[in-house]
């Protein structure tokens, strides 16, 4: 059985969502799994996509983490953008629309281009004086969206399992589930198995060779 790294949502896992979930049910309390046909290799293989419950809380760490360093950056990009002057309102719309369009982690909330009237002369103008010229500002605020977060928190809480056995009644997505979960325990006996205290002919060896050199 071939296991890819957990959290990998990629190649065919990609649009795996809750509802996908929902049509095939839990394997055991805490996971749901979706079944999924892949290749590797020109290899036929089938993909068990399984959604962690008790990986939860760590994917909301991860991600809000992620969002606020990601968030941060654009608010920064908006302040900047805001601080731009336009000759025509035409160019501020342009520009708002363009930096509207690579937000990621945030939406404009609200948006609006003011007009800016622009004098001659310094100090403050007679009323009725007509400015010399008008430029244009943008202002807005942006806003975190829940959709985004909660999608990126069940990516994180998604991991891969792949097996070469096809027959789902010769290999169940339950048993795959449980063959991983079973591995850090079988590595942690051969890890203790390799403890030097294990090999006692070697030990002797040596302490005979320190009392009798040859």
């Amino acid at each position: 059985m071939d296991h890819t790294r957990p959290g990998d949502t990629s190649g065919s896992a990609t649009g795996a969502g809750p509802g996908r979930f929902a049509e095939h049910g839990s394997s055991e309390e805490g996971y749901r799994y979706h079944v999924l046909p892949s290749s590797y290799g020109g290899v036929e293989q089938r993909s068990v996509l399984i959604a962690s419950e008790p990986r939860q809380p760590h994917a909301k760490r991860t991600v809000t983490k992620q969002l606020l360093k990601q968030s941060a950056q654009e608010v920064h990009a908006l302040k900047k953008l805001c601080r731009n002057t336009f000759a025509c309102e035409a160019d501020a719309r342009q520009a708002l629309a363009a930096f509207a369009h690579v937000l990621q982690d945030t939406y404009l909330h609200e948006s609006t281009v003011c007009p800016t009237p622009r004098y001659g002369k310094r100090g403050r103008p007679s009323p009725g004086t007509p400015p010399d010229h008008v430029v244009y500002h943008i202002q807005g605020t942006l806003a975190s969206c829940l959709a985004v977060r909660q999608a990126l928190i069940e990516q994180h809480s998604c991991f891969i399992l792949a097996t070469n056995e096809l027959d789902e009644t010769t290999l169940s997505p339950q048993e795959v589930l449980n063959g991983y979960k079973g591995q850090p325990q079988a590595e942690r006996s051969f890890r203790f198995l390799k403890i030097r205290v294990f090999w006692p002919r070697r030990s002797i060896s040596k302490s005979l060779n320190a009392l009798w050199p040859c």
